[in-house]
């Protein structure tokens, strides 16, 4: 049996083919549904655009997609680092190159002793220096402060390319003891 149209129903009406998807709206809760072409009679939840969605492991990627990643940046993480003093560090999430558009260090509590930091693409390791991308946020500054790499005035760049298996390191030049804040990366991949 062919199904033609949306049907308003609490059960799917026929069976999906290699030629229909059969779609219906429930009764009830005025989801739509669908029963995908070749599945039977399988039904998948449509996005309901009228009201506010939760994504729930269900991630938007692809080329060209905006995503963001979030490092702690706490004091107390930072003197034990990653496999080095000082440095912490964000790899690229992708089997490929990404594109970073934007870093952002977000600081909640001042560091208690004089330190600065600098974040910078590398593909050396996740224990080397880079100062690409922001250089010489001073971590005593009041709080809530933020540094962002499109408004920096230095010479760092605005966005860079990061190869597959790289990282973003975040070192910081003296001490960060009592620092609390976060980074935020923005990327696409390419």
């Amino acid at each position: 049996m062919s199904v033609h149209g949306i049907a308003r129903r609490a059960n799917i009406n026929g069976q999906g083919t290699p030629t229909t998807a059969p779609i219906r709206v429930d009764t009830v809760t005025n989801t739509p549904f669908y029963c995908g072409a070749g599945t039977g009679t399988t039904e998948k939840e449509i996005v309901d655009v009228s009201s506010t969605q939760t994504l729930t492991n269900k991630s938007i990627t692809g080329q060209g997609v905006q995503q963001y990643g979030v490092l702690s940046l706490t004091g107390s993480v930072w003197h034990t680092g990653n496999g080095g003093a000082n440095i912490l560090s964000w790899p690229n999430p992708s089997a490929g190159s990404i594109v970073v558009t934007r870093v952002i260090i977000a600081s909640t509590v001042v560091s208690s002793g004089a330190a600065l930091v600098a974040a910078g693409t590398t593909t050396a390791s996740k224990i080397t220096a880079a100062d690409n991308l922001i250089d010489d946020f001073d971590l005593t500054t009041t709080a809530p402060a933020i540094h962002d790499s499109l408004t920096a005035t230095d010479t760092e760049v605005k966005s860079a390319i990061l190869a597959t298996g790289g990282w973003i390191t975040f070192t910081a030049s003296g001490d960060p003891t009592g620092f609390a804040g976060n980074a935020y990366i923005s990327y696409f991949t390419v």
